[in-house]
């Protein structure tokens, strides 16, 4: 999930869904932007 600051009038996170098939292949399932993520969900990647 990565926080987008300029999109619409407000920020919103970005959700991504990804899969991987391989130590060194995968691919992404679905993005998506929410105006609240949810809290069961975890933040496997930062930047």
């Amino acid at each position: 999930m990565r926080l987008y600051s300029a999109i619409s009038m407000t920020s919103k996170p970005l959700v991504v869904v990804y899969r991987e098939v391989s130590s060194i292949d995968g691919f992404t399932v679905t993005a998506y932007l929410t105006s609240r993520p949810s809290a069961a969900r975890m933040i496997l990647w930062k930047r």
